[in-house]
Formats: C-alpha cells, structure tokens, sequence
C-alpha cells in the first residue's frame, strides 16, 4: 500500500533493476496488485465520503478536508495499483500460462513475433512452441542468424498433419519467426 508502489515497482522490473520473475510469480504479484488496489479504492471512496461530510459541518472541515484529499489520493492509487495488476496479469497469464514447465519456460518472441498470433491461420499454442523448442529436430538457421537455430515439428492443425518451423536463439530463449506449413 506504498503510493505508487506497484508504478515504481514495474518502472523497476522494466529497467531491469528488479528480477521480473517467473511467469507464476508475476501471476501472483498481479493478483496482489489487483487485490490491494480494490481495497484502497473502496477505502478511498469511503474516505472521500467522511471527509467530505465533515467538510459540511463547519468546525469539521479541519479534520475533514484533509481526510478528503488523503482518500482522492488512496483512491487513485488503488486505481492504479489494479491497472498496473491487470496488466501484470494478462502479460504473465500469456507468457507462462501452459507454456511449459521448469526452468527457462517462459518464451520470448519481442513484439514481432507475436503479432502473428492475432492472425487468422497463424496462431500456435505457447504450449506447442514450448514442446517445439524441447523435442523438435534441430539444425542450423539456413539464413544464418547469430546464434539461431532452426527446428522442425510436426504438429496438427484441423486435423492436418504440418510442419512447425522455429527460428530460435537458445542464449536468451527468443523466438525470432515462426510458421507452419
């Protein structure tokens, strides 16, 4: 319930300052935020009512106004401590939810890669990839990328047999482009 907290703290993991942490933490960190933030809202709210309902009577508005401003503040901070929490939650939900297990499971695409994903024909489960990454048949990257590899899979889409094909860099576990045919 430090104002700004959840704010200070994703600045800090974005900067790298702080670990951001294993998919199910960020989950559980997330929940937290949402958590806490709807209670310092809820707190914010009746505060504002208090003080400014002692702010009408006269000799209460010393104590009321104050009380007032103090909740507006309470509440905005809860407001977003549950976006900073919503977000945390979504981006850990599709980054570690099934996507494998143990060490090194979370896949990183950057933006590009996943931007495939909201197209039509294109979307591979986390999981998929996961098991791509971990079983698949494993060779050079043909255009020779640093540090890429390239691995096929055979996968099924609407009960079509295809081949999944991976451009991966094992040394910070990025996927670089993906398809299948």
């Amino acid at each position: 319930m430090v104002p700004g907290g959840s704010i200070g703290a994703q600045i800090a993991i974005d900067s790298g300052t702080l670990a951001k942490g294993t998919p199910q933490a960020r989950l559980g960190k997330a929940i937290g935020e949402i958590g806490i933030g709807l209670v310092q809202m809820a707190l914010g709210v009746g505060g504002s009512f208090v003080g400014g309902g002692m702010s009408t009577t006269g000799g209460g508005a010393i104590v009321g106004v104050p009380i007032a401003v103090a909740s507006a503040g309470m509440l905005v901070n809860g407001y977003a401590a549950v976006g900073v929490g919503w977000d945390g939650f979504w981006q850990a939900w599709s980054e570690g939810s099934g996507a494998g297990s143990g060490e090194g499971s979370a896949i990183d695409s950057g933006r590009k890669g996943w931007t495939h994903m909201a197209e039509a024909g294109r979307h591979v489960p986390r999981h998929t990839l996961a098991e791509a990454i971990q079983h698949g048949t494993r060779m050079p990257d043909p255009q020779g990328a640093p540090g890429a590899i390239k691995i096929l899979q055979q996968i099924t889409v609407n009960g079509k047999s295809r081949t999944l094909e991976i451009i991966y860099r094992e040394a910070d576990n990025t996927i670089l482009h993906f398809l299948y045919k």
